[in-house]
């Protein structure tokens, strides 16, 4: 995303880069794309060149790159798999598919790769052209090889519609709103991200019609500079366009007679959107509104938008009645649909449920803290909700293989089940994600402590302390005396003076800045009575 179509043939620029539209008998598969990459190019001069026509999607062409992509990443070349899913997506640059799988390969190169992160200079080369397809297959490269750096996810977004602009019949939005996702979900975990960054996402977003999206940039914008009014009137106007859009009221036939624009004209069409918007309903309202969004998922049960927005409603209103219907229709949905989003949505009410009984067993034990028979129904309903949400997660993670967030979560619930090498494995991908690596860190390192490896406890603690910005803040602080109980383990297990003088010295900088802190005084005082028996008997 090689062969003739209309008339029309693709053949290769540069390296790997394919052209559209020569006279030349383009190639059919992967490989015939690699050899007549070496050969020779002739010149062509003399020859006049035959007008190029509309650039359309080629999909079948587009999918013997794809295949083979997803072969050689099974077979854990990732490198090689992410070339192959662009030059496929040089052929059909609308699959918004291939463009998750790309990203798929390129988290895996990232991880894996022992070199400074980013693509290889082969990578760079095959993908270098000046047309909008090949920038934006460049900025994907970029985003795929970096797949935390946010600010490239942006570029393959801008330039996803430029190609659209360029080429109508290239209709990349879908491609450019499945990026903006991405790119959200990142840089609002990312404390670097500055109102700037979020204009211009806004910015990018609105331009594939990603308006949801592009609203709730323009918000994050707002929140860092409350002031700036002609950008709150923007993000205004564009969350009305938003709602416009969720309710089908823009696009094709919107300035005809009887058309979209005629129906928004109409008054309690417009009422009903404003109901929809307000953040605060009245119970009168909510019922209004929900009896609009049943009427209209009756009308059409297997519609996406229509079940997500009786859920919403439903949820909002937040009944017990109200969530039980909404799982129901929402596991109906991902029957019907496949679409593992509303599988999603399901298992947040289920988790949700979960958690809220549980809290009952829990103010029950805290009202009888000594009474042994709550103590155990308690513990026993906790292991139960975790395991559950154990497996909500597993699938979650199977479903999305490059979310970060996912591993930590399935992580966090495995540590809490004190299965501690499972923990591991998850805590371990995600100790980079962007937002959430102090977080991961801090519960790897605990992991590790807990199984007895000392070593591997202190380096992660360690390597987060370097990493981290500041020492003085909470996090700081946990990371700091999580450091300082493994030190002091190692001083008394195995009469390390050194270990003991420094975790002292740890907790002494801790009790200076905060006293209260935890156990922190009776700590600086046990290990200060170490350092002076370790000095005794070594001395």
């Amino acid at each position: 995303m090689c062969g003739v179509v209309d008339g029309y043939s693709v053949e290769l620029h540069g390296a790997l880069s394919l052209a559209l539209f020569s006279k030349k008998k383009g190639n059919d598969s992967p490989e015939d794309a690699e050899a007549d990459a070496d050969a020779p190019k002739s010149e062509g001069k003399g020859k006049k060149k035959e007008p190029a026509g509309p650039l359309l999607p080629l999909p079948d062409k587009a999918r013997v790159f794809f295949e083979r992509a997803q072969t050689v990443h099974d077979s854990l070349n990732f490198e090689y798999a992410m070339t192959l899913w662009l030059q496929g997506l040089r052929q059909d640059p609308t699959d918004a598919s291939a463009v998750e799988r790309f990203y798929s390969s390129g988290c895996e190169f990232s991880t894996r790769a022992a070199k400074k992160k980013g693509p290889t200079k082969d990578q760079v080369k095959n993908f270098s052209g000046k047309s909008p397809v090949d920038k934006f297959l460049l900025a994907l490269l970029q985003f795929g090889a970096s797949p935390f750096e946010w600010n490239h996810g942006i570029k393959a977004i801008q330039f996803a519609a430029k190609i659209r602009e360029a080429e109508p019949a290239l209709d990349t939005r879908e491609v450019g709103q499945g990026l903006a996702r991405k790119v959200l979900g990142l840089a609002a975990n990312d404390p670097r991200t500055k109102k700037d960054h979020f204009v211009q996402m806004m910015e990018a977003f609105r331009d594939v019609e990603a308006f949801d999206l592009a609203t709730k940039s323009g918000e994050a914008a707002i929140a860092r500079d409350p002031s700036d009014g002609p950008l709150e009137t923007e993000v205004r106007n564009m969350s009305a366009q938003a709602a416009m859009k969720r309710a089908g009221l823009t696009g094709e036939g919107a300035g005809e007679a009887g058309g979209f624009r005629g129906n928004i004209k109409n008054t309690d069409k417009q009422r009903e959107l404003e109901e929809e918007e307000q953040l605060v309903k009245s119970e009168s309202t909510m019922d209004a509104v929900i009896e609009r969004a049943m009427a209209d998922y009756k009308e059409r049960p297997q519609d996406l938008a229509a079940i997500k927005k009786l859920c919403k409603f439903l949820l909002e209103r937040g009944t017990p009645e109200d969530e039980k219907l909404a799982y129901k229709v929402l596991q109906k949905g991902y029957a019907d649909l496949e679409t593992f989003e509303l599988r999603k949505l399901a298992g947040d009410i289920q988790m949700r449920v979960g958690r809220r009984k549980l809290r009952a067993v829990k103010v029950k034990f805290d009202q009888e803290p000594s009474n042994g028979e709550l103590q155990a129904k308690y513990e026993s309903a906790r292991r139960q909700i975790l395991d559950s949400e154990c497996k909500e997660f597993e699938a979650r993670h199977e479903a999305y293989p490059t979310d970060l967030s996912i591993r930590f979560e399935l992580g966090r619930r495995f540590f809490e089940l004190e299965r501690h090498e499972q923990a591991i494995e998850h805590f371990q991908a995600a100790k980079n994600a962007p937002g959430i690596a102090d977080r991961v860190r801090i519960l790897l390192a605990k992991s590790f402590t807990l199984i007895e490896w000392l070593d591997e406890a202190e380096s992660t603690y360690r390597e987060a302390l370097d990493e981290h910005a500041n020492l003085n803040d909470d996090v700081g602080l946990q990371l700091r005396y999580g450091l300082m109980e493994v030190l002091q383990r190692r001083g008394e297990e195995n009469n390390d003076q050194s270990a003991a003088g420094e975790a002292f010295k740890l907790a002494s900088g801790i009790a200076v800045q905060h006293i209260n802190f935890r156990d922190i005084r009776e700590r600086r005082k046990t290990l200060q009575e170490l350092v002076k028996e370790l000095r005794t008997t070594t001395g």
